[in-house]
């Protein structure tokens, strides 16, 4: 495989890290979660992870699943990686109830 990661890799990355968000969030409240920072930090770094793997995703199999946002996704990434002190928890919480489960909906169709 000349040395490069198989997408499908990636995508089980996504799956697997979008898994341990809705488990880490499962029955916890907005106010919850933003005041547990053991579970606030575990989604931003399964976030990241997702955000990760999304980039690597080859530009061919992107254009195919026009339905997932994957912009989005990576440039959450990237706040979340390069300005940590601007995250708006609002938007994280929205992101994990929300765009997370649907994800997770949308991935299993691309595999």
């Amino acid at each position: 495989m000349n040395g490069l990661r198989n997408y499908k890799l990636y995508i089980d990355d996504i799956r697997q890290a979008a898994e341990s968000i809705s488990k880490y969030i499962e029955g916890l409240s907005k106010e919850k979660f933003q005041e547990d920072a053991k579970t606030r930090d575990s989604v931003l770094h399964n976030l990241m992870i997702i955000g990760e793997a999304a980039a690597k995703i080859p530009d061919n199999v992107r254009e195919k699943n026009p339905d997932i946002n994957w912009s989005g996704i990576i440039g959450m990434r990237n706040i979340i990686v390069h300005g940590y002190f601007a995250i708006d928890s609002e938007i994280i919480w929205i992101t994990v109830k929300e765009k997370v489960p649907e994800l997770m909906k949308m991935i299993d169709r691309i595999v």
